[in-house]
């Protein structure tokens, strides 16, 4: 009986050892496996690493495609553009054309429509010059009887006359949220002088919050470029033009659901007549 029960201990004994060295067996080779495979991963890790540094992959930033490559495009193109707006603003009595041609380049940039920025530029500088020569005249004058008689009555002792300079510093800002649709409608629509007053005044009453945040846009990248902000002062007006020019897209879609937007249209907004 002590023999038996040796032999079935020794057994039971034997049966376990075996059952433990091929769990063994089957962890490491397991183990091995999932060894190799993380190694391989690394492996492809790592030549994914060298890849990115390849010369081909350097000069993919060129493509047309890519997102970077388009971002320093338009920089390059804003910094070209307020070359050229400086130049052609420097007689004062053509910042009227010169401003319509940078709306009108500004906002084909923004649709990703932009050819050659110079040929762009020039083209609507020469076709809108007698009309926005002419409203940049009108603005001028209004804004500088405006401003004119707001620092001499600002001043007075007398309370009507201040009360008075306060009417006429309403009617600056009121007169800002209307013209600052005149030169990008001229650069996108033909119209004569006449209909430009009517649209802007009816398209500024509807869209008021847009307005605002436009002459804000305009006034307040003014005062950076006065404060010698640098990316203001590298890329001037332009820049300011080009960031509204997303607002005037979006207004001006409003107006023309029924044709393609496309610069200098002549489907003028019959809703603003």
């Amino acid at each position: 009986m002590v023999v038996c029960f040796l032999q079935i201990s020794s057994f039971i004994n034997f049966l376990s050892c075996f059952s433990l060295c091929l769990l063994y067996t089957r962890k490491q080779k397991k183990w091995k496996k999932s060894k190799n495979a993380t190694s391989k991963a690394r492996q492809e890790q790592k030549a994914n690493r060298k890849e990115l540094f390849t010369m081909k992959n350097l000069f993919n930033i060129f493509n047309p495609d890519n997102k970077i490559a388009n971002f320093l495009t338009k920089i390059m193109y804003l910094a070209w553009l307020n070359f050229l707006w400086l130049i052609c603003s420097l007689p004062i009595i053509t910042i009227g054309a010169s401003t319509t041609a940078v709306y009108y380049t500004a906002m084909r940039m923004t649709r990703d429509d932009e050819g050659y920025i110079a040929k762009d530029f020039f083209h609507s500088f020469k076709e809108n010059f007698l009309q926005a020569t002419g409203v940049w005249l009108i603005v001028l004058a209004f804004f500088g009887m405006i401003c004119f008689n707001w620092w001499n009555l600002s001043g007075s002792p007398n309370d009507l006359l201040r009360i008075a300079s306060h009417l006429f510093l309403s009617l600056f800002v009121i007169f800002a949220l209307i013209s600052i649709y005149f030169f990008p409608l001229l650069s996108q629509f033909d119209m004569r002088i006449i209909e430009l007053l009517r649209c802007s005044l009816f398209i500024s009453l509807k869209n008021i919050h847009w307005s605002i945040c436009l002459v804000i846009l305009l006034f307040g990248g003014s005062a950076l470029m006065v404060l010698k902000f640098y990316p203001l002062v590298i890329f001037g007006f332009p820049l300011i033009a080009f960031l509204q020019s997303y607002i005037f897209n979006r207004i001006f879609r409003q107006y023309l659901p029924d044709h393609e937007f496309t610069p200098g249209s002549v489907a003028v907004m019959n809703d603003a007549k």
